[in-house]
């Protein structure tokens, strides 16, 4: 059965076995840890008492330097006693009808949901200026600067599948954001292994590097800086490991070399690669044609455009 809610099926029914079909109520640990007091403080019934039969004059001992001591009720909150306070306001949240305890909660969860929505809206709204905003920019969300030719352009997209990370737009074209995309996608970069060892590097250390950092700060690193002695490796014909100053180029640009063991990936491994990342695009030869937009937008490459930082729009490829 479909449901238009957020409570699935599947949520409802998890939700009934951790309730274990009693329904929402007041923690029964309040009043067993409310019955507990008088057990855990030798004499607490004897103050206890002497403050009821005072008739409420005595009903602030303690309040200043021990205000447990005689459940004392701190200044602001009502109640005759500190523990009927607490107890008096778990009913007072959860009511007597759970059932309209959890219509409201659902209508006011919705209400911020949805309110936050308009108020984050129109802040930006208000703080923002339109001067350098076309009329095309201002109907897409700026979309339409980006590519004019938005048919085209969608279906790029939609080839594309994954090849770009839409969050991360900023290590465009970065070979090692292509890996941890990658990576995030298959849980692994298996089929890059045997073209990364050719180049001297380790794939598992690659991996864990490119997951855990964010791979701008690798721009200018060495194979050697960023992935230390451990990370690399070289094996020869018979399988034996190299020493590390036979590896190839441990001293060249991580970026670089891993855009050389991308030049390794075709055939099968790059249709695999392809299929990791959701994509159908045809002609391509390796994955370094992933990082080139003319290979990964072939129909709208030519309307791409970008932004200076005066805010002029210019043709990427002219």
């Amino acid at each position: 059965m479909a449901l238009n809610g957020s409570m699935t099926g599947m949520i409802m029914t998890a939700g009934a076995s951790l309730l274990q079909n009693r329904g929402l109520a007041k923690s029964t640990g309040i009043d067993s840890a409310i019955d507990n007091i008088s057990n855990s403080f030798p004499g607490f019934n004897i103050l206890l008492e002497a403050i009821e039969a005072s008739d409420g004059a005595l009903g602030g001992i303690g309040i200043d330097s021990y205000p447990g001591a005689g459940n004392a009720v701190p200044p602001g909150v009502s109640g005759n006693s500190m523990t009927g306070a607490i107890d008096a306001r778990a009913d007072e949240i959860m009511g007597s009808d759970l059932g309209v305890f959890c219509q409201h909660f659902a209508t006011a969860d919705g209400y911020v949901a949805s309110t936050n929505t308009f108020i984050t809206s129109l802040t930006d709204f208000a703080s923002e200026t339109f001067d350098s905003y076309s009329q095309s920019s201002l109907m897409t969300s700026a979309f339409a600067d980006n590519n004019l030719a938005l048919p085209d352009f969608g279906e790029d997209l939609v080839g594309m599948g994954n090849i770009i990370d839409l969050n991360n737009l900023h290590n465009l074209g970065n070979p090692l954001s292509l890996v941890k995309n990658l990576s995030e996608q298959a849980g692994g970069i298996a089929v890059l292994n045997t073209s990364l060892i050719e180049q001297g590097i380790n794939p598992d250390s690659l991996n864990k590097l490119v997951t855990s950092t964010d791979v701008t700060a690798l721009t200018n690193a060495t194979v050697i800086d960023a992935l230390g002695t451990g990370g690399l490796t070289k094996v020869d014909a018979n399988g034996e490991t190299l020493d590390v100053d036979k590896l190839v180029a441990p001293n060249a640009g991580l970026m670089a070399t891993v855009y050389k063991a991308m030049g390794n990936v075709t055939g099968e491994d790059l249709d695999k690669v392809q299929r990791i990342l959701g994509s159908k695009i045809v002609k391509l030869e390796s994955m370094q044609d992933m990082l080139d937009p003319t290979q990964i937008m072939p129909r709208s490459y030519t309307s791409l455009t970008s932004i200076s930082v005066a805010g002029a729009l210019s043709k990427v490829y002219k």
